[in-house]
């Protein structure tokens, strides 16, 4: 037997460049029950296994299981009820989101609470903010005249 054939072969095997042919000519030569090398018999047991496994088939009642298993499925009753768990399923679902975004929006909205005593002391903030508010609404209001300014001048430039 040329040994050296069969190893060539099982480097092309290993790198997934066999035909068919190469592949069923490895498997013819390893369910032999000859004498061979150590170093090739160790690869025996798996293309023994791909032989016997292309064999293996359905047998003749499959057919009758599969059909009996499609009637089955088709009864009233088993489907009835599988239609009503999954209803109740996506009620109890919906029921949950409601309470959840319920219980959400609750926590959401503090209630508003005084924080000064003396209104005298609460006019003096809210009239602090507004200055400050003021203030910044001016600084932005300059910010945009000169921007405003140079962009004129650009355009000047421009036409």
């Amino acid at each position: 037997m040329d040994y050296g054939r069969i190893e060539k072969l099982l480097e092309k095997y290993w790198s997934c460049e066999t035909t068919v042919e190469e592949e069923e000519e490895l498997r013819l030569f390893f369910t032999r029950e000859e004498e061979m090398p150590e170093h090739l018999s160790r690869y025996t047991s798996l293309f023994v296994f791909q032989r016997t496994e292309r064999k293996v088939g359905l047998n003749d009642s499959f057919d009758e299981r599969i059909l009996r298993q499609i009637d089955r499925k088709q009864g009233g009753a088993r489907m009835w009820l599988t239609l009503g768990m999954r209803l109740a399923a996506v009620f109890v679902l919906f029921i949950g989101m409601g309470l959840l975004y319920r219980h959400m929006d609750r926590m959401q909205k503090p209630e508003p609470a005084d924080t000064y005593q003396n209104p005298a002391e609460a006019l003096a903030q809210v009239e602090k903010t507004l200055m400050l508010v003021s203030d910044k609404m001016m600084q932005g209001q300059k910010k945009a005249e000169r921007n405003i300014e140079k962009t004129e001048t650009l355009i000047k430039y421009i036409k």
